[in-house]
């Protein structure tokens, strides 16, 4: 059956997509810096500056650009995932809500393609040729240290190939698993002498989320499996069934 209508989406539904998360300066950075590794990228330039009340954020890679289908079909659909699981990292479709939709505006250039919009409503065009894809995002209010901070941590806490300029300034992600400790059916204990007081918890080296620690050294833990079997919707901690074993 076919219909004429469908449920329109207000900005205040988007407006919410902030409280899902821990901290969403973390989420938008965790979520833009994983869709570029994904991508192929072995480079990412983040621009963070605030702009009379508000703060605008860039992420341009340098990876294998979307297609028309995977920019309107998945990134641009609600609920939509161009994610597998298997080990791989994404795959729940929420992450664009606190990416795009709940921000002032935004703006996708990749490939041939640009997107400009705002909440549920974008245009989209053709446009000069884009090695790669760069998103640009408006937020009302000024986010930019606490932006800043997490782009910092999890160039710090990431193991990748790739390099990512933050304002400029190089991070390499090298942080090593270190020396095996202890085997979950949903991820391996490792521990390094890097820094002490955390745990980073990732994902194929990409950071999910971190706690702090009394331990005198860093404790990093890889998970194993499908994405949706071991992390929350919102990637801030792992699913209840896992919680006692990781605490």
């Amino acid at each position: 059956m076919s219909y004429e209508n469908s449920v329109k989406i207000g900005p205040e539904f988007f407006a919410k997509a902030k409280n899902d998360y821990a901290s969403f300066p973390w989420a938008i950075t965790r979520e833009f810096l994983q869709n570029s590794m994904d991508c192929g990228s072995d480079r990412v330039d983040v621009k963070i500056e605030t702009l009379n009340g508000f703060t605008r954020l860039s992420v341009q890679n340098n990876g294998s650009p979307m297609s028309r289908d995977i920019l309107t079909g998945k990134l641009l659909s609600l609920g939509g995932t161009g994610k597998g699981f298997n080990g791989s990292v994404g795959g729940f479709g929420k992450a664009k809500e606190v990416l795009y939709f709940c921000h002032q505006e935004y703006h996708i250039h990749t490939g041939d393609l640009r997107v400009e919009g705002s909440g549920a409503g974008y245009n989209i065009s053709e446009a000069e040729h884009l090695d790669g894809t760069v998103s640009t995002i408006l937020m009302d209010g000024n986010y930019t240290e606490k932006l800043e901070a997490a782009f910092n941590n999890f160039a710090l806490f990431a193991q990748w190939d790739g390099v990512i300029f933050i304002n400029g300034k190089k991070y390499n992600c090298d942080l090593r698993k270190g020396s095996p400790r202890r085997e979950f059916s949903w991820g391996t204990v490792y521990t390094n002498k890097t820094f002490s007081g955390r745990v980073v918890v990732r994902v194929g080296g990409i950071p999910m989320f971190s706690r702090l620690t009394q331990l005198d050294r860093c404790v990093v833990i890889e998970l194993k499996g499908a994405s949706s079997d071991t992390l929350l919707s919102s990637r801030d901690g792992l699913r209840y069934h896992l919680q006692d074993e990781f605490d």
